[in-house]
């Protein structure tokens, strides 16, 4: 089956990011906290790492399993179900955002990492100029269980901060989602807020993506939004911060 995040914008401009940053080497033990239905542990899986995947939406894990080989649990971040030290690469892709106590769940992965591992972590950024805007903020007052914000994003400094008072040190910052990426993204929110009256997880896209207007979406629409998106990233990154913030650490045990 051909994961539904593989056609979604956001998650489109910020995988190579995502990846460039961690720089996983075959073998390594690669963490993904909030999986959803596993696009990055499928794209951490062909890079040769051994995936482990956690998410507290059964469902979404249910897919996950079916399409990804891995280990994957149904947990919450504030607790995760691994040992101390056990894991070389972690992913903790727009999460951040959506748990009580940022603090305490990373101070949670930094227990179940190794020392000198890598993190990576994506959070809406509060630097874009569509920040706090309709367009940015549509669909972020679902109040379910899943997808409740308790704060909408971060700056390049407060997250740094945030990971500097949990032993993660060595930041890189890099920017995705800038002018037209973030209208096309937009635009794909309207037209699912029109489809479906709510959104509890990742799982929710299995089943739009069988449906005629996500074809037409995935053939027609889709490979010239990613196009556009990508000739934009490549002329403003410089310049411009954008929408998405994705910040890369190392894990400094003791310190």
């Amino acid at each position: 089956m051909e994961n539904p995040l593989k056609y979604s914008l956001t998650t489109r401009f910020k995988d190579s990011r995502i990846f460039g940053l961690l720089e996983i080497a075959p073998g390594e033990r690669l963490l993904d906290v909030g999986c959803g239905i596993g696009y990055l542990c499928e794209l951490g899986r062909e890079a040769g790492a051994l995936v482990y995947g956690m998410d507290k939406s059964r469902q979404a894990l249910h897919y996950a399993a079916a399409t990804v080989e891995g280990k994957f649990a149904a947990a919450s971040a504030e607790g995760l179900p691994f040992r101390s030290n056990s894991f070389d690469k972690i992913i903790f892709a727009d999460v951040i955002e959506h748990v009580p106590d940022d603090q305490k769940v990373l101070r949670e992965i930094v227990r179940v990492a190794r020392p000198g591992a890598r993190i990576v972590i994506s959070t809406p950024a509060l630097e874009g100029v569509f920040t706090r805007t309709w367009l940015k903020t549509l669909l972020h007052g679902e109040e379910d269980e899943f997808q409740k914000n308790y704060r909408e994003g971060y700056t390049a400094d407060s997250l740094a901060a945030l990971m500097r008072d949990c032993h993660i040190g060595d930041s890189e910052v890099v920017y995705t989602n800038f002018f037209l990426s973030e209208i096309f993204l937009g635009l794909t929110k309207i037209s699912y807020a029109l489809k479906k009256k709510s959104y509890n997880s990742q799982a929710d896209l299995v089943d739009l993506s069988a449906s005629v207007p996500f074809r037409i979406y995935k053939s027609l629409l889709f490979p010239v939004f990613l196009s556009l998106g990508r000739l934009e990233e490549w002329l403003v990154r410089r310049w411009v911060k954008g929408h998405c913030l994705i910040v890369g650490g190392t894990i400094n045990k003791g310190l």
